[in-house]
């Protein structure tokens, strides 16, 4: 499970969900972004970016992490 896809679609330490959730749930504003973010993490920016609108945060979520596959 360390190697492939899992590491970014996985758990990160068993705990929480992926990396690709963490970067859809940024990139369309949903504050369950901090829900991912470990206590080890830094966080630099403190303020969530929506690069789409409302009606089209489902497709964006799917075509992001396709492409990110």
């Amino acid at each position: 499970m360390t190697f492939g896809s899992w590491r970014f679609t996985g758990k990160i330490q068993g705990k929480g969900r992926g990396a690709f959730a963490l970067a859809e749930s940024y990139l369309c504003g949903s504050p369950d972004a901090y829900l991912f973010v470990r206590p080890q993490d830094e966080i630099i920016v403190n303020q969530l970016v929506n690069i789409t609108t409302p009606k089209r945060v489902n497709e964006f979520r799917m075509k992001l992490h396709n492409q990110l596959m």
